[in-house]
């Protein structure tokens, strides 16, 4: 596949899709011109870290961000859990609990809206309404 690929670069020349720098995990272990890349450091993707020092660095920014991650998380949850708003990211998806697809518990993350059917939801109060005053008549009735 390689000799394959190294074939069709040869023929199409220096302008061909195969000569541009691509990032990728190849910029770490593959890449022959490591030194003279014209892909910036902070754009190669998985080949960023070429050195100790260079992952030394991103495992600390990796904590900090993970941690502000983490509080920003904690308060968006929080919020929704008091006021039922799901605050929303922006291109439509929203954060907010859903049930586990496997039936098993539920996950608070980033989703897709829920499509709220408001005929059931109206309905649904109807009946909780309904049996709130049966529940009521029902201890009218009993004597004390």
């Amino acid at each position: 596949m390689k000799m394959m690929l190294l074939d069709r670069a040869i023929d199409e020349g220096p302008g061909g899709a195969l000569a541009r720098p691509r990032a990728g995990k190849q910029c770490l272990r593959g890449c022959p011109v490591k030194r003279t890349c014209p892909i910036p450091a902070e754009q190669r993707g998985l080949g960023a870290l070429d050195s100790q020092e260079a992952a030394d660095a991103e495992a600390a920014r990796f904590v900090v961000v993970d941690a502000l991650r983490q509080e920003q998380r904690d308060a968006l949850k929080a919020m929704h859990e008091e006021t039922g708003y799901a605050p929303k990211v922006g291109d439509g998806r929203e954060m907010r609990w859903r049930d586990r697809p496997s039936g098993k518990g539920r996950e608070f993350g980033v989703w897709e809206p829920e499509v709220v059917d408001e005929q059931a939801r109206r309905d649904a109060e109807v009946v909780e309404a309904m049996r709130l005053q049966a529940e009521i008549n029902e201890r009218e009735r009993m004597p004390a």
